[in-house]
C-alpha cells in the first residue's frame, strides 16, 4: 500500500466521521477482510477509528480480527 492510498483511507474515514457518518464508517469496518487487506491498511483504519471506539460497534470486532494477523506489539494503542 502506497502512501497515497493511506492517505485517501484517511482522509476519507476523517470526512465521514466529521460529518457524523458514523454508521458508513461501522459498515466499513464490519466488512473489511482482514485477509484481504495489508498490515498497513489495517493499521490506517485502526488508528484513524481510534477517537471514535466508543460509537463504532463493529471496530472492536474488527481490532479482534486483525489481532491474529498482527503482533501485539505492532497493535498496541490501538485498542
Amino acid at each position: 500500500m502506497t502512501d497515497n492510498e493511506i492517505d485517501i483511507i484517511y482522509d476519507r474515514i476523517d470526512d465521514l466521521l466529521s460529518d457524523g457518518k458514523f454508521n458508513e464508517v461501522d459498515n466499513m469496518l464490519k466488512n473489511l477482510d482482514v485477509n484481504r487487506i495489508d498490515e498497513d491498511e489495517m493499521l490506517s483504519y485502526l488508528t484513524i477509528t481510534a477517537a471514535a471506539k466508543n460509537i463504532l460497534l463493529n471496530r472492536k470486532a474488527f481490532f479482534e480480527k486483525v489481532k491474529t494477523k498482527l503482533s501485539p506489539e505492532v497493535l498496541s494503542g490501538l485498542e
